[in-house]
């Protein structure tokens, strides 16, 4: 039972940090942040990302979180590592504005 809680808490703690059993979530990795007032930078983290209408698992992503709605915003940079899972996926693209 004790076991069972644990797993529990590591799949829905955010505080330590995303969780080895969470999958990742699937953006499009091009967001655009347009206000940085609104929105605050987390640690870099790995997502699944639609590209060229491919998912890619991709690590380093910059993690964007809107203040008041606490919506995800996800960016790719030059140390971003993504590998193709040969999946078909529909790309679309948010912006971290109000």
């Amino acid at each position: 039972m004790t076991a069972l809680g644990l797993v529990g808490v590591a799949i829905t703690s955010p505080a330590i940090g995303p969780s080895p059993l969470a999958p990742p979530k699937l953006t499009a990795c091009n967001d655009t942040i347009l206000d940085p007032v609104l929105c605050v930078e987390q640690h870099p983290t790995t997502t699944y990302c639609c590209i060229n209408y491919q998912q890619w698992e991709c690590t380093k992503v910059r993690w964007w979180v809107h203040k008041t709605t606490g919506s995800d915003y996800f960016r790719t940079d030059k140390d971003t590592e993504c590998e193709n899972l040969g999946l078909v996926c529909s790309p679309y693209t948010n912006t971290c504005k109000k």
